[in-house]
């Protein structure tokens, strides 16, 4: 009886470098992918947020007005935060937390506290009679946000929602926004523009306003 002792190849047993190589090309492009799908889907979940949310505050500013008569004035206008490591102004964005919400009145322009009023500053409480001047009913916690013990409404980037009624300085109203109720905006994806509020810039840059969401 003859024995066949041919020798076993060792290279069964491990990759080659190649091989290697192009197994961890393959795993850096499936990452890749992955990490690039995640962050469209959440940019995605983002922008549906902001824009449900901002139809939501101009139903309310319409409600508001009919209450009122007008819409709710920048009692503080100017007023800034810092949202990683970025400039907001948020005065506009408190307003329209107390006059959409009811909770305290002291970041809108008002002559004389609207009336059910007992606190003029907000405490995050939205009921009882600080709940009674709701004008967007079922105000989700996500869309608030407090800093320096200032409340706001934030968009789904967690910035501060931009808000500027038309009329008088002297009202709290700003005589140059682009529409003739009010001017709403969030400035979405755009982290380089965050303090840009000016006429000019909405109307004739679109080229930077094409990332915000806006009412004009």
């Amino acid at each position: 009886m003859q024995f066949d002792y041919r020798p076993t190849s060792r290279r069964t047993a491990a990759f080659t470098l190649v091989e290697l190589l192009v197994v961890i090309a393959i795993m850096a492009l499936l990452a890749a992918l992955t990490l690039g799908a995640f962050s469209f889907a959440q940019n995605a979940a983002a922008k549906s947020r902001t824009t449900t949310t901002h139809a939501a505050i101009s139903s309310g500013l319409e409600r508001y007005k009919a209450d009122f008569g007008e819409y709710p004035g920048v009692s503080s206008p100017g007023n800034t935060v810092d949202v990683n490591n970025r400039q907001y102004d948020a005065s506009g964005a408190a307003t329209l937390y107390q006059a959409l919400s009811g909770d305290g009145y002291d970041q809108i322009y008002f002559a004389e506290p609207p009336s059910g009023e007992l606190n003029p500053v907000s405490d995050g409480e939205l009921t009882g009679d600080e709940g009674s001047n709701v004008k967007m009913a079922d105000m989700p916690p996500s869309i608030r946000r407090v800093l320096n013990d200032v409340y706001f409404l934030i968009d789904g980037y967690a910035q501060p929602f931009q808000y500027a009624p038309r009329g008088d300085v002297d009202r709290g109203g700003d005589p140059d926004t682009v529409n003739p109720t009010f001017d709403l905006w969030s400035y979405g994806q755009d982290e380089n523009n965050t303090t840009d509020q000016s006429r000019e810039t909405k109307i004739n840059r679109p080229d930077i306003t094409e990332l915000w969401i806006k009412n004009w």
